[in-house]
């Protein structure tokens, strides 16, 4: 049994009998502090029901909740190809996080969060054919389930995940060229921050410098240094760095507060901050945005998915391998 946890709110569980199974369905409960009345409020389809019990139970369709992750990660609008893509990255992730969390100690699977895989209501008829086109279809490497990542845009490249969050994944991931996002909405990016309220975010008085320490093959910021007027010197990932600033402001592109991406270079100009970059997001595994160019240009979700996962092969939970 698999739970999946929406953070504050629901959690979810879906049945499954062995990791490389089909799953049938996802159960949906909340809190033993929340009424009937609130569940029923719930902002989810499908085929549901309330246990009263305990807990509170809603029973969804792991399909269901697959089609709500890729309205909330993707939406409708995307090429068909890659919303098929998209739904076995999702799927992939979703699987791998859920055996994470149990070695863990976890007491859930996954968020419905943008630090997981966001859910939304699905009401895209588009949407629910894609997942049902790939059904049971998941990445694996060298005959494992690994973990998967996607992201908005990759600005040109994408970049390994140990590069971002440190560790060893197995070489599962590597960097790759992505011409075909070239010149999308998020591809390049300018965002100005005052001294001020950066010094109020990182908690230091006056930042009078910021200083790159070290890139990575992408061209996206490993580790920078924050050097203040009184001389002290704070070293940050860039990670780190980009988390701290958006973890102050709402996550959208527009928002001016915002920082996409941390493939930027950054210069002064009075008391601002001047950061030029590209690309949304980690800029791990899937580009979104290239993923959509590639569609357009007449790729499957098969090519799509062997351009950015490589090394990495497609098969069937239901059994067999299917061929890339």
């Amino acid at each position: 049994m698999l739970k999946l946890f929406l953070k504050n709110s629901f959690i979810f569980w879906f049945l499954i009998s062995g990791i490389f199974c089909s799953a049938e369905n996802i159960t949906i409960g909340k809190y033993n502090n929340c009424s009937s009345d609130e569940v029923k409020k719930a902002p989810y389809s499908g085929n549901i029901y309330i246990k009263e019990s305990q807990n509170k139970y809603i029973i969804l369709d792991i399909d269901e909740y697959l089609s709500g992750v890729l309205s909330g990660e993707i939406g409708e609008d995307f090429p068909y190809e890659a919303l098929k893509a998209q739904a076995v990255v999702s799927r992939t992730y979703l699987l791998f996080t859920s055996k994470k969390n149990k070695q863990n100690g976890l007491s859930y699977d996954i968020e419905n969060s943008i630090y997981n895989q966001v859910y939304k209501v699905c009401n895209s008829q588009k949407i629910r054919n894609a997942v049902d086109e790939t059904k049971d279809e998941i990445l694996t490497f060298n005959g494992e389930i690994v973990e998967v990542f996607f992201h908005a845009c990759c600005g040109g490249k994408t970049t390994s995940p140990s590069s971002v969050w440190g560790g060893n994944y197995n070489g599962s991931i590597n960097g790759i060229i992505d011409d075909y996002c070239k010149g999308t909405p998020y591809y390049s990016w300018e965002k100005k921050y005052s001294s001020d309220y950066l010094s109020d975010i990182f908690g230091l008085y006056n930042i009078d410098k910021i200083e790159i320490v070290e890139k990575d093959a992408s061209g996206r910021v490993k580790n920078l240094n924050l050097i203040t007027k009184g001389g002290r010197v704070i070293q940050l990932s860039g990670h780190k760095f980009r988390l701290q600033i958006n973890s102050a402001t709402n996550v959208y592109f527009e928002n001016p507060l915002l920082l996409p991406s941390t493939m930027f270079d950054v210069e002064k100009k009075d008391n601002d901050f001047i950061f030029r970059g590209y690309g949304y997001g980690h800029g791990v595994g899937l580009c979104q945005w290239g993923a959509k160019k590639m569609a357009e240009s007449g790729k499957n979700y098969r090519e799509i998915l062997k351009f950015f996962f490589s090394d990495m092969e497609i098969i069937s939970l239901g059994g067999g391998e299917n061929e890339n």
